[in-house]
């Protein structure tokens, strides 16, 4: 796990090796063992190294292959031993033990088709000395970052945004649509970035870089994958069986101690149990706060860390200093997205690496297997046409749903089954009443949303929006939280096979009206305790936001932000006081204030 940096030039000039040391330096935190520079007349490289695989100088970066070759390349290509095999039954050599390498041999004999070969997290650069083209790739599902930036004499790509805004490369102004977007919904609906002129490179999508020009393409899209309604539930559970647990086990190639998170819920309860059996005695981490016990899952882990005798570790976090906190955590972020986890999650991620380099987790459960509250209302909207949900499945959701509820309630739930508003309606009102679109002076937010959906009235498209915007916006601060403390985070669930496997199968196999993740469930029910696939109180990296909110000295530093007419925020929403402000509201427009502090005025120095 590393940082990368790079430019592409026409014309030779000392300022890029300049440059590039300014863009290492500022990345330090994503890799503190080692740095290099490649220089020549044609491009410049960079690369910071956390040290996983062959921790020695055999994995030194940027790496050159045959004389011919050079890479810089952040993640882990965890099928690496495989390809390599391959590899040396094709001929090829290799001198040191990386997957570094592997990837260069891969690029040498198969060019840009290597991509497909990779299974992994992956943001990579590899330029060819011969025929003087860049080659530049993003793993399928968008673990690790790439951002582009391109003028009419460069091209420059980086791991996170700050490197090319703090040293001053471009000027940072800010992109207000995507702003926009981020306030409406918590995260962005395109390529774009809060910055002018910087993109991301979107999951599955590489660069050709060639003769001044940049052609992008996608290389793997979940667009190609159809739903398979002759799939029967017991061929869905071996097949997801199988899948999860090979993909647990090639995330467990290290050369470094390997840790998991475990909290009450399944994903993460399914990723710890099935590393603990190939690695016995395995560290696992808890997140718990006494102080909340709403939010405190410390006990039900530890029953299931009992179960799988691991080491197991409980981290409390006492927020001392929230207001530096949050200005540390949208520093390291480069831009805000989602809700509030983001702070718990970066003094989690610095606990953690004072005992491991590596950490598995159970991102990607909930958008593959249907996981959310919200899929389950949804579905329940009795003659909407969902594709894949029988109509015996959407009662049983139904009478599941209202089972707990007061007689009114039952009533109001019931009539709102039988109306036909279309789900893409349905859908954005839930967006939106969790954002700040209310407050929006632009509304057109709304038409951008509904070019997503494509009026397609499916589940299936609710789970591609949220595979492509919100997990991109839940896998931006997974990166930032953990590369800020220099920690390798893996997410086995969100390995490419069981992204298509998942977006195959019919939502029935997944949401019944008793369990959502069923497949994944009934998958390994035998290997978790009954009480934590009975658990539907899920609580994840939360934080206390309302007692946050309430110490004195924060709530004087939002006051003093939301009464400032002149600040950037106030440039986009409508005049509003405070006591009509949303609690997430307030989180997303003093989140979107700082970011423009350090960003853009610089009035917040580095963090």
């Amino acid at each position: 796990m590393c940082g990368i940096s790079g430019v592409l030039f026409k014309k030779n000039d000392k300022k890029y090796k300049q440059q590039i040391e300014k863009m290492n330096a500022l990345i330090e935190h994503r890799g503190p063992d080692d740095n290099g520079i490649y220089v020549n007349d044609n491009f410049a490289f960079g690369h910071t190294r956390l040290s996983i695989l062959d921790t020695g100088n055999g994995g030194h970066q940027p790496m050159e292959y045959q004389e011919r070759y050079v890479i810089t390349y952040n993640g882990e290509v965890y099928n690496y031993v495989e390809i390599k095999d391959e590899l040396k039954a094709l001929g090829y050599s290799f001198s040191n033990q990386s997957d570094t390498e592997v990837i260069l041999a891969g690029y040498a004999h198969w060019k840009e088709k290597v991509v497909d070969k990779l299974n992994g997290m992956f943001s990579f650069a590899i330029y060819d000395l011969l025929e003087k083209k860049c080659f530049i790739a993003r793993d399928r599902t968008g673990v690790k970052p790439l951002y582009y930036y391109q003028s009419e004499e460069d091209f420059y790509f980086f791991s996170e945004p700050k490197q090319v805004i703090i040293s001053d490369i471009i000027a940072a102004k800010p992109n207000v649509e995507a702003i926009n977007d981020y306030l409406a919904f918590q995260f962005s609906l395109s390529e774009d970035t809060f910055f002018q002129g910087i993109k991301k490179l979107l999951p599955g999508s590489a660069i050709l870089f060639e003769n001044g020009n940049a052609k992008i393409h996608k290389y793997w899209s979940l667009d190609d994958v159809e739903v398979d309604e002759t799939i029967t539930f017991t061929q869905a559970k071996e097949k997801i069986t199988a899948l999860v647990e090979d993909a647990v086990k090639l995330r467990l190639r290290s050369d470094v101690p390997v840790g998991s998170y475990l909290s009450g819920g399944i994903d993460s309860s399914v990723v710890a149990t099935l590393a603990s059996e190939s690695l016995p005695g395995i560290s696992t981490y808890t997140f718990t706060s006494k102080a909340h016990p709403n939010q405190d899952e410390s006990v039900l882990a530890s029953k299931t860390a009992t179960h799988i005798k691991s080491d197991h570790n409980e981290i409390e976090i006492d927020f001392d200093n929230i207001v530096g906190l949050w200005q540390k955590a949208i520093y390291f972020m480069d831009e805000p997205e989602v809700g509030f986890s983001l702070i718990p999650q970066m003094e989690i991620s610095k606990k953690v690496s004072k005992d491991l380099k590596v950490i598995l987790g159970g991102q990607g459960g909930d958008e593959l297997f249907y996981g959310y509250g919200w899929h389950s209302h949804m579905s329940s909207s009795l003659f909407t046409p969902l594709k894949g949900m029988p109509f015996v499945c959407k009662v049983r959701v139904l009478l599941n749903q209202i089972k707990n509820m007061s007689l009114r309630s039952k009533a109001k739930v019931l009539l709102s089954a039988f109306r036909s508003k279309s789900i893409e309606n349905n859908y954005f009102s839930l967006w939106v009443s969790n954002g700040a679109f209310n407050l929006l002076k632009n509304k057109n937010i709304k038409k951008r949303f509904m070019s997503k959906i494509n009026g397609d009235k499916t589940l299936l498209a609710i789970k591609k929006f949220e595979y492509n915007y919100w997990l991109q916006a839940l896998l931006h601060v997974e990166d930032r939280s953990s590369m800020s403390a220099s920690l390798e985070s893996r997410t086995p669930l969100l390995d490419y096979r069981i992204a298509e496997y998942a977006f195959s199968l019919p939502p029935a196999l997944m949401i019944d009206g008793k369990l959502n993740k069923r497949i994944l469930i009934s998958s390994f029910n035998d290997k978790l305790l009954t009480e934590v696939y009975e658990n539907s109180q899920k609580k994840g990296y939360s934080a206390p936001i309302n007692d946050w909110f309430e110490n004195p000295k924060v709530s004087s530093y939002i006051n003093e932000i939301l009464d400032n007419k002149d600040s950037f925020i106030h440039s986009l929403i409508v005049d509003v006081h405070r006591n009509a402000l949303t609690v997430r509201q307030i989180w997303l427009l003093i989140s979107l204030e700082i970011w423009h502090k350090i960003f853009i005025t610089k009035e917040i120095k580095h963090c």
